[in-house]
Order: C-alpha cells, then sequence, then structure tokens
C-alpha cells in the first residue's frame, strides 16, 4: 500500500483554479459579449473593490478561502520564479501572471466580507512562507469544481472558461518540470543532512538508508507522475533542457552562483569551520548534469553483447579512489568533464550484475524493497537510457561518500554493515543449531536458514560497497528486516511468548517477582497480542481466564474450560482475533518493506525525510522494535520452558523420553496449573512453586543493563556505532586547529612576499613545519583545487 504526497504543481494548481473559479462565479453572466480572459478579471476586481454589495452570500462568504489559494499560488510560484525570465514578452508568461495574481490579492484583501473574525480566520490563512504552504493539508482546497452548484451550465461559458485556464497554464509543462526539479533538490538536500548527521554519530546508517531509499522511491515516483502526463520527456536530459531553455543566460547565470557559493561555503567549513559538506539550494541541478554525463558517456563503452563485462586498464581514470587520499574526486562537482569517481566504480557494479543473469538467469528482483539501487542500475546497463530515477541515485551514492569520507568516517561506518550482516548469520546458525525452531515449525527454520545462506553469498560482493555507503546501508537493512521478520513470526507462532507475558504478570502482582525492565519494554509493546481485554484486566482470580480470552478462545468456551468442562471439537468454540507481525509494531517496516507511505505527513520533502529519520531513530534507541532480537529470546524462552518444567516436577512429572508434542501439552500443563495456583488462595505449597517459577525468570532475564544490551539487542542503545566498536578516531582539539590555521597562514605570506627561489633557511624552515604537520600539505592542496574549479567553472557556464 502507498499513499504519495501531493506534488507542488498539483498543490500550485488546484490553489489557482479554485481562485480563478471564484472570479468566475464572482463576475457572473455577462450581456457584454466579452470571452473570459485574465486581463478581464482586473475589472472584475476593481469592481467588487468598489462594491463588495454586488457579491452573493455566499461569494462572500468564500472570500477568504480564495485569497487563501490566491496566496498560496503565489508563494509556489514564487518558488520557481528563478527559472523564468524577469520582463515577460507582451501579456504572457511567468511575471505576467505573476504580476496580475498579485494585483488581484492586494485589492481583494481590502474587501470587507462582514463575517466575524475568527470566521475569517478560519477560512482564510496567511501563506507568507514557502514551506508554511507545504505544511496546508491536501483537503484544505476541493479539487476544481467540487465546490460549484451542480446546474446545467451554457456550452459557451464552458469553452470560455477552459479558455481561461488555457491562457493561466499556458506554460504548464515549464513551469511543472521546475517544480519537478525543485522536489528533486529539497529530497537531495535532505537525504545530504541526514548523511551528515552521521558522520557527526547523531544518527547511524540505519536511518539515512531509510531516508536516502524514500527519497529515491519518492524521485522515481515524481517521475513516473510527470512522464505520465509528458510522455516525451523519457531521459534525464530531455527533462534538463525543459528548464535549462527556459531562460538560458539566467540559467548560467544562476548555476555559475550557486557553484561559487558552495566552493565558498565549502573552504570556509574546510579551513575555519567543522568540515562539514554544504549544501547550497538549486545545486542538485549542477551536480544532475555531471552525473547524467558520466552515465551517458559510460554507455558508449558497454559492449554489444549483454552477457560481457567491460573492463579498462589499472589507472585509466587516475588514482583509485581513497577517502583520505583523493577526497576531490566527490568532493568537487565538475559537469564540464566526466567523474572519475563512477568512471572507476561503474565496471564493477556492471561485472556483478552481468555475472548474476548468467550464473542465476535472472536480474535482480524489482519487487525486492531493499534491492532498488541495483534494479536501477541493472535498467541503466540493459536499456541504455540515462533516466532521472538513477542519476538521482547515484547522486544519493555520491553525497553519501562525500559526507563519510575522512577519518576513516567512510571505511569505517561500511565496516559497521559488513559486521551487522555477520552477527544476524551467526545468531541464526546458532539458532539453526539448537533445533528449537525445527522443532516447534519445521517451515520457518527452513526460512531461517536460506536467510543466512543469503547473508553468507553476500559476503563476496562486498567489494561494491567498500566505496558505496548507500549499497552497504540497503544492503545490511534487507538483512536486518528479514531477520527480523522472521524472528517475530517464530516468537509469535507459538504459544510461549503469550503463555510467559500471563505468567510474568501474575508472578510480579502477585508478589514473588519485581519487575523486570527488559520485560516489561517487551510485554509493553506486545501487550495487544498478548493480553485480552488488557493488561490490567488480568488480576488475581482472572489470570488463568485472561490467557484463555487470548488465544482466541470464546467466552462461554473459557467459563466451560473453567468449569472443567471438555470442549466439543470444532471451530465454533473460537473467534478470530487480529494476527499480530512486525509490519504492526514498526513504521520504519512498514514504510521500506510494505512501501506503506500513508503515516508520511504531507509537507516539505525535508519535513518528510526528517520525519522517517525521526521514527527510525525512535525505534532504534527508544522503543528498540528494530534492536530488540526476538530470535534470542525465543531461545531463551524455550530454556525457560524447559527448566520451569524441571523446577516443577511436582506438576510436571518425568521429563525423559518425551517427544515434541508431548513436551509442548506439559509445558502447557505447567502453565496452567501456575496461573490457577497464582489464582486461588495461598498455600505453602503453592507458594513454593510460584518462588521456584519466579526464581527460573529472574535467573534469566533479571540481568544487569549492560548484559542485556549484549544480549538481547542487535544494535545499540546509542547512535555512536562507530565509536562504540572502534574507539574515537583522533579529532584535533580547537586550539590545535588555530595552531595548524596559523601556520598555514604564515607559511602562505611567506611564499607570497619571496621574488624567487627561496633562501635556503626558508626553505628549511618550510620543510621543518610541513613534517611537523603533513595536513599542511592537505590545506595546499584543497585551496589550489578550488580556486582552480572556480575558475574553470566560471569560463565553463559563461561559456
Amino acid at each position: 500500500m502507498s499513499c504519495f504526497p501531493t506534488g507542488k504543481y498539483a498543490r500550485y494548481k488546484r490553489a489557482t483554479a479554485y481562485f480563478l473559479n471564484w472570479l468566475v462565479r464572482a463576475r457572473g453572466p455577462r450581456r457584454d459579449g466579452k470571452q473570459f480572459q485574465l486581463e478581464t478579471f482586473s475589472h472584475v476586481v476593481k469592481e467588487i473593490a468598489a462594491n463588495p454589495s454586488t457579491l452573493t452570500p455566499k461569494l462572500r462568504q468564500g472570500l477568504p478561502k480564495a485569497l487563501a489559494a490566491c496566496q498560496y499560488a503565489i508563494v509556489l510560484r514564487e518558488h520557481v520564479a528563478s527559472f523564468f525570465p524577469e520582463h515577460d514578452e507582451g501579456q504572457a508568461g511567468h511575471q505576467y501572471f505573476m504580476q496580475l495574481l498579485r494585483s488581484w490579492h492586494g485589492i481583494l484583501k481590502t474587501v470587507e466580507v462582514g463575517q466575524t473574525q475568527a470566521a475569517v480566520q478560519s477560512e482564510s490563512a496567511d501563506f507568507e512562507n514557502y514551506y508554511e504552504v507545504l505544511d496546508v493539508d491536501d483537503d484544505f482546497l476541493p479539487d476544481e469544481d467540487s465546490y460549484e452548484a451542480k446546474v446545467e451550465r451554457p456550452q459557451t461559458a464552458i469553452m470560455n472558461k477552459n479558455r481561461l485556464f488555457e491562457e493561466a497554464f499556458g506554460d504548464e509543462m515549464k513551469m511543472e518540470v521546475a517544480c519537478f526539479f525543485t522536489e528533486l533538490d529539497e529530497l537531495m538536500q535532505g537525504v545530504c543532512k541526514v548523511y551528515g548527521q552521521v558522520k557527526r554519530e547523531e544518527r547511524t546508517l540505519v536511518e539515512v538508508t531509510v531516508v536516502a531509499k524514500l527519497a529515491m522511491d519518492s524521485a522515481s515516483a515524481l517521475t513516473a507522475q510527470l512522464q505520465l502526463k509528458y510522455s516525451a520527456l523519457r531521459t534525464s536530459e530531455d527533462l534538463y533542457n525543459v528548464v535549462r531553455n527556459i531562460d538560458p543566460d539566467k540559467f548560467r547565470q544562476r548555476m555559475a552562483a550557486i557553484h561559487t557559493k558552495y566552493l565558498t561555503d565549502l573552504q570556509e567549513s574546510l579551513l575555519n569551520g567543522d568540515g562539514a559538506i554544504p549544501y547550497v539550494p538549486g545545486m542538485f541541478l549542477m551536480d544532475f548534469l555531471g552525473v547524467g554525463t558520466t552515465l551517458a558517456s559510460f554507455l558508449t563503452a558497454l559492449p554489444i553483447d549483454s552477457t560481457k563485462s567491460i573492463k579498462f586498464p589499472t589507472g585509466c581514470f587516475g588514482e583509485a579512489y581513497g577517502e583520505d587520499r583523493t577526497p576531490h574526486y566527490v568532493l568537487l562537482p565538475d559537469p564540464s568533464k566526466s567523474n572519475v569517481f563512477l568512471l572507476q566504480q561503474l565496471p564493477l557494479l556492471h561485472k556483478t550484475i552481468v555475472e548474476k543473469k548468467v550464473t542465476t538467469g535472472s536480474g535482480y528482483d524489482s519487487s525486492a524493497p531493499m534491492d532498488s539501487f541495483m534494479v536501477l542500475m541493472e535498467k541503466y546497463f540493459t536499456t541504455r537510457e540515462v533516466t532521472v530515477p538513477v542519476v538521482f541515485a547515484c547522486i544519493c551514492w555520491m553525497k553519501s561518500v562525500v559526507a563519510l569520507q575522512g577519518d576513516a568516517g567512510l571505511g569505517r561506518n561500511v565496516s559497521l554493515t559488513f559486521k551487522h550482516s555477520t552477527e544476524l548469520m551467526r545468531n541464526i546458525e546458532t539458532t539453526v543449531a539448537k533445533g528449537n525452531v525445527r522443532n516447534a515449525h519445521k517451515k520457518s527454520n527452513n526460512v531461517l536458514q536460506l536467510c543466512a545462506d543469503e547473508i553468507k553469498r553476500s559476503t563476496g560482493h562486498r567489494y561494491l560497497s567498500r566505496a558505496n555507503p548507500l549499497l552497504a546501508g540497503l544492503t545490511m537493512l534487507d538483512h536486518h528486516f528479514k531477520y527480523l521478520h522472521m524472528a517475530s513470526e517464530i516468537l509469535l507462532v507459538t504459544s510461549r511468548f503469550r503463555s510467559f507475558g500471563h505468567v510474568y504478570n501474575a508472578l510480579v502482582k502477585e508478589g514473588y517477582l519485581q519487575h523486570i525492565p527488559f520485560v516489561d519494554d517487551i510485554l509493553e509493546v506486545y501487550s495487544e497480542m498478548i493480553y485480552a481485554p488488557s493488561r490490567e484486566a488480568a488480576t488475581r482470580g482472572s489470570y488463568y481466564r485472561s490467557l484463555l480470552l487470548s488465544v482466541d478462545l470464546r467466552s462461554t468456551s473459557v467459563d466451560a474450560v473453567c468449569r472443567g468442562e471438555t470442549l466439543p471439537a470444532g471451530n465454533e468454540k473460537f473467534k478470530k482475533r487480529k494476527v499480530f507481525h512486525l509490519s504492526d509494531v514498526s513504521e520504519t517496516y512498514q514504510l521500506m518493506v510494505k512501501n506503506d507511505k500513508s503515516r508520511l505527513k504531507h509537507s516539505s520533502w525535508a519535513a518528510i525525510l526528517d520525519g522517517a529519520a525521526n521514527v527510525c531513530s525512535k525505534e532504534l534507541f527508544e522503543t528498540r522494535v528494530l534492536s530488540r532480537d526476538l530470535l534470542k529470546l525465543n531461545d531463551e524462552l524455550a530454556n525457560v520452558y524447559f527448566e520451569l518444567c524441571g523446577e516443577l516436577k511436582a506438576i510436571a512429572g518425568s521429563m525423559s523420553g518425551q517427544n515434541q508434542q508431548q513436551q509442548k501439552k506439559m509445558e502447557d500443563g505447567v502453565i496452567m496449573v501456575l496461573l490457577q495456583l497464582l489464582d486461588g488462595g495461598e498455600t505453602v505449597e503453592a507458594a513454593d512453586m510460584c518462588k521456584k517459577a519466579a526464581a527460573v525468570v529472574r535467573k534469566t532475564f533479571a540481568t544487569p543493563p549492560t548484559a542485556a544490551a549484549d544480549k538481547y539487542f542487535t544494535f545499540p542503545s546509542q547512535p555512536d556505532f562507530v565509536t562504540q566498536e572502534y574507539g574515537s578516531h583522533s579529532v584535533m582539539s580547537s586550539e590545535e586547529k588555530d595552531n595548524r590555521e596559523q601556520m598555514f597562514s604564515k607559511l602562505m605570506k611567506l611564499l607570497q612576499t619571496s621574488n624567487g627561489p627561496l633562501a635556503r633557511s626558508t626553505l628549511r624552515y618550510l620543510k621543518l613545519e610541513i613534517k611537523k604537520d603533513r595536513q599542511l600539505l592537505a590545506f595546499a592542496l584543497y585551496c589550489i583545487m578550488l580556486l582552480q574549479d572556480q575558475h574553470t567553472m566560471l569560463n565553463w557556464w559563461s561559456g
């Protein structure tokens, strides 16, 4: 299931249509024979302002919302104004229509509508800010014509109105494509923001992969929507040419200004800031051109035979990428030439995809949610077509490298994904070896084994992820979600988890056991599945009854069991209750695996991506539904039940020679008697048995928090995964950083004041300082590259 947010242009068009429809109704039927034209409505607006009484009560009531729609349209149109000429030729075009909207809004704003202030505010809104506009619900303004009276209209009136709308939306394609690129820019900015947070260890590669996948899926959906309307716009070049050709001179100037600001901000961040990589709004188009050009040029080298991979001589595209050795490969956007980083990495992707097709006879599964990146790349190689989704995905890839590289940030984050998948594989192998799952549910055991085999096979492709944290994150999440899903299904398919929840609850309420935070947290998450009608309702005298109600027995059947009667065969004694799955407790799983976007707030893309990251963080570190290892919990519950039967031999009897079915029957019997003892009055024998049961639970789960975290969670409780695993990387103090900058400036001045070769003493001093701190050379290299790149780009854009 998917609920995709409404696009910016669709919102703009709906608001504009709403306002124009109000003007058409306000104009009313005229007998002057004039056709509807935008310019004629200036007279209508002035007439309304001069004599508001000409409006019907319904039109006066609708004026505040019409004004809100007009302001809504103005703000959205202003947001893409930089793509359009500042002066239109004749009465047509972007600026002309903007002037009309502003003029009409300014005049109508002065009209008194005779409503109370509260009533006006309920219909109107001050949409002065672009992001305020995006926060408005989609149903704030009805669809065109849905609010009009259902009356027969003359054909001429309909034709006049259609002509009016054609005039208002005359630049529709240009406007829509401009809106499209601003949305992609917002998506990319959101992705870059979260990757920056990962570098600072404020978030993890889990959250940012969720954000990046959501952004890629959204970019693909936006592209599909646009191409349904404009089928001729097939490739990335087709769409790029639309915005470039709206006003070529202005476009070049805008790109040059964005590029200059990026280089300035980058230099400031590297020399005087925290080293964070900036994102300048609008720079997506610059990256779009560079990456699109590189992808197009690479296609020319692909062999005609799709079963043959491509191989370039070593060093063909320069020195191999290294995060601390060649950061400029991804740091400095240069649309004037192909990107070296991509040219080095694309042959590896092509080789892997070709080998998979040859070996398995098929490519990547487009229905597999976490294979989205490889599916896009396979389509690119197969169709030999550069589309917007593949360009967007490659930019996400490069931005992930840009954000994480340096101080081993890239290598350590990627290595953590490998380590996590390996640990999941070992957990599965341990569980399979124990046989608990196989004995309870053979099919689940087989699927677990398949999951472990898949992780093992993926290790052969880790070379692709070394310089691709986007792919590394997607691969890790694929393994993690499959592991969580299987663990959840295994835990919930047996009765142990439910009955344990009832026994634990009763032991705590009767004072035999203190609250165990780890167990309480789990029961809180799955409370609806475990208890019927609720955990609070399970009290002394109703513990056993509550368990029976939770296993889908009808109330009448429960009463019969409590009276000691034997239930008849058949399904009549059961009632159907909600079956719980991982998707019921994890919104992140719903979004990533089920493609359910219904819970996304329809606002700016930045807010949507932030919201997805926040939900993921909450599930990782607060509710822990994405971190809790339910497979290990299932193994521990099997051990708990085995020990309970051993401790309570008076109930269980001899356990020797029991088969699995008899073992389960014995476990159910132990739980039944325990709950009945807890329901009844206290006797010495009952208290002794309850104390033994509490001791078994306490020994298993009442461990120190650190031990519980290591044992029952797949991720740490704080986002500094890298530091917890590898220790803190050596980071310069602010004093050391200041000293380096001062020394760099001093050496630069020394070189500037030299009129020729350096004196021997000066040269010796220079070499000595560089030996002390070789990063001084890196500063010099950055400055040289920035200056050269700025000079080259200014010449290129102006050319």
